[in-house]
Parts: structure tokens; C-alpha cells; sequence
């Protein structure tokens, strides 16, 4: 390991056996992804799976416009959140769509990339991460809940047709919003854990590669989350904006309907559950991340101070610390996503709240 760099094994063949393979193949199918994963390749675009954003697209639009699907009951506040919901829904999945096909060159650096740096730190096998699988079967409990309860309430208490294909409607578009960040997800955790990993090798008082190494992996590491934060900037802004926005708009239908029957009561428990679990993930994913590689830095700088003679890479390594700039992930290019933009978002939320009783 001493003395090798990682662009060393850019040229080494990707088997489709590789866990990171594996996970996003399975990512892909379960997220509706328009890239098709072949490699080497990652940016070929499945045109059955593009037609299927489309009629997403259509499908949401003229959901959102139907005159016999608007709520009657709502006052000012939730009427501007839906409005403004709406702009999203019929939005999402086209942006989200065109950003990842725009960005699908360097989706393929990314993931190629990464390989590389796996395959350098001797993390090429591992298990799918737990948070997803926790997420995707939470959804997909959800989602079979929505059709059997829809089924019930449209064969026994005579609710119109329409309103049950709107239901299963809406569940399909925020899926196709939360989804799409799985993947995100998914190679965050695997870049933190490369971090992660490249921190072990200063254990045990020797260093398994050089100081030159361990400088250009971390910051190979740091342009990788950079990368991949701009490929999903779109996904990652539309899921907080959803979220929050699918949060604030239930709770308050919630309050405003004075639900009594116990299927109303589970549809809107559903609606908070997805959003809120998905933020939240997002939310931890990103600052966990942030912490991975501050700690890679900051063994790093201890193994320099305590336990490692003065080298010629001192240099560098000064030129490393004076120039360095922790690992952040934002949201609309602007906002920070982190636990701080979680306790934001609470503090927006309870303000609400406390809004809404004032005023009804």
C-alpha cells in the first residue's frame, strides 16, 4: 500500500460484482434512475425508464389542476402552502429528471472514481447500509398501504374513483422525489466510509501509505462529495422543499378536518411519515459525512504532531492544513444541510403551528 497512489487503479476492470455495482443497480430500480448501470458505463439513459418520468410529470399536473381535487376546507395559511406545494409537484420530476441526464458524465467520474478509491482502501465488498434499507422498506410498506386502503374505502364506503387514483398519484410523486436521493444517499455513506477508512491507516503508530498519499486521497475524497453534491443539488433541494412544505400542509388539514375515522387518520399519519423519515436521513447523512472527514483530518494532523519525525512532506502537509476547508454539503447551492438546518426548519415548523391556532 505504501507509495501508491490512487489514480494507479483508475485503469483496474469495474466488475459488475462489486457492492457498489450491486447497491446502485438495485438503487436504480427501486428509484426510477434514467442512467442505466453498466460498467464502466454510468451515463447511458434508459429511455422506458424516461417515459415513465414523463407520465409522472403529466400525471402530477393535471392532478394538481383538476377542479374536483381541490380542498374546500382551508384557510389562508394552508391555502399558500398548497399553492406553493403545487408548483413543486408538477415540477419535480422534470427537473429532477433533466439535472440527472445533464449531469450524467460526471455521475460516471463520480462512480468511477469511487471505485478507484474503494478498490485503494480495501472496501470493494460490504453490505447494503441499514438506514436504506429501513427507508425503502418504509416506503414500500407505505405505498401497499395507500392501495389497501384506498381498495377498502372505494369498495365499501363509496368513495369516488377519482379521489383513490389521486391518492396513489400523490404517493407516486413524492416516492419519485424521495427516491431519486437514494442514490445520493447511497455514495455519500460510501465516501464517509472511505474517510473512514483512510483514518485507520494511521493506527498502530505506522503509516501503511505515504503522507503524499494520504493528502491526495483525502482531497480526492473532498472534490468527490463536491461532485456529487452539484449532480444532486436538484434532488436534494427538492426533497427538504417537500418535506417541510408536505409536513406543514398535513398537519394542517389534520387540525382543520377534526379527523375522526381511523383510515382518514392512517393516510395522513402516512403523509408526515415519508417526508419526515426522508429529511431526517438526509439531514444525517450529510453531517455525518461532514464529521467522517473532519476526523480523517484531524488524525492526520495528530499522527503529525505526536508520533511522526519531521519528513520532507511537511510542506505539504502545511500546504494542506492552510488551504483546507471542511466538507459541506448544501442544499440550492445556498443553504448548509446539516443538524442546524434541521433546527431551523423545527423552529419554522412550531411557528406555524402556534400561527395556525392563533388564527383558527
Amino acid at each position: 500500500m505504501k507509495g501508491r497512489s490512487v489514480e494507479s487503479y483508475n485503469s483496474v476492470l469495474i466488475s459488475s460484482n462489486m457492492s457498489i455495482v450491486r447497491h446502485l443497480k438495485i438503487l436504480r430500480l427501486f428509484g426510477l434512475s434514467t442512467l442505466i448501470i453498466d460498467p464502466p458505463s454510468f451515463s447511458k439513459i434508459s429511455y422506458a425508464y424516461l417515459l415513465v418520468s414523463l407520465a409522472v410529470f403529466v400525471a402530477s399536473a393535471v392532478k394538481e389542476f383538476h377542479p374536483a381535487l381541490e380542498w374546500r376546507e382551508a384557510g389562508a395559511l394552508t391555502l399558500v402552502l398548497i399553492n406553493t406545494k403545487k408548483i413543486g409537484v408538477i415540477v419535480g420530476p422534470a427537473v429532477i429528471t433533466c439535472r440527472l441526464i445533464s449531469t450524467r458524465f460526471l455521475y460516471e467520474k463520480l462512480v468511477n472514481d469511487l471505485i478507484s478509491v474503494q478498490r485503494a482502501l480495501g472496501t470493494i465488498t460490504y453490505k447494503m447500509f441499514t438506514s436504506i434499507k429501513i427507508v425503502c422498506a418504509l416506503i414500500g410498506l407505505v405505498f401497499l398501504g395507500f392501495f389497501v386502503i384506498r381498495i377498502i374505502r372505494v369498495a365499501f364506503d363509496g368513495d369516488g374513483l377519482i379521489w383513490a387514483l389521486a391518492d396513489v398519484e400523490v404517493v407516486v410523486i413524492n416516492v419519485f422525489a424521495y427516491l431519486s436521493l437514494l442514490q445520493f444517499i447511497y455514495l455519500a455513506r460510501c465516501i464517509g466510509d472511505c474517510f473512514s477508512k483512510l483514518g485507520q491507516h494511521l493506527a498502530e503508530s505506522a503509516l501503511k501509505m505515504s503522507l503524499t498519499d494520504y493528502v491526495r486521497t483525502h482531497n480526492h475524497l473532498m472534490d468527490l462529495s463536491a461532485e456529487l453534491n452539484t449532480i444532486f443539488d436538484a434532488s436534494i433541494t427538492l426533497t427538504l422543499f417537500f418535506g417541510f412544505v408536505s409536513t406543514l400542509t398535513t398537519i394542517s388539514m389534520f387540525i382543520t378536518n377534526e379527523l375522526t375515522e381511523t383510515l382518514h387518520k392512517i393516510r395522513y399519519y402516512s403523509y408526515i411519515t415519508i417526508p419526515t423519515s426522508m429529511v431526517l436521513l438526509v439531514l444525517e447523512t450529510c453531517q455525518t459525512v461532514a464529521s467522517q472527514a473532519e476526523e480523517s483530518n484531524q488524525r492526520l494532523l495528530n499522527f503529525r504532531i505526536y508520533k511522526k519525525p519531521q519528513t520532507s512532506e511537511d510542506d505539504l502537509l502545511l500546504i494542506h492544513y492552510s488551504g483546507r476547508k471542511p466538507l459541506t454539503f448544501k442544499a440550492f447551492n445556498a443553504l448548509t444541510v446539516n443538524y442546524n438546518l434541521g433546527v431551523s426548519m423545527i423552529a419554522a415548523f412550531l411557528t406555524y403551528v402556534v400561527v395556525l391556532f392563533q388564527s383558527g
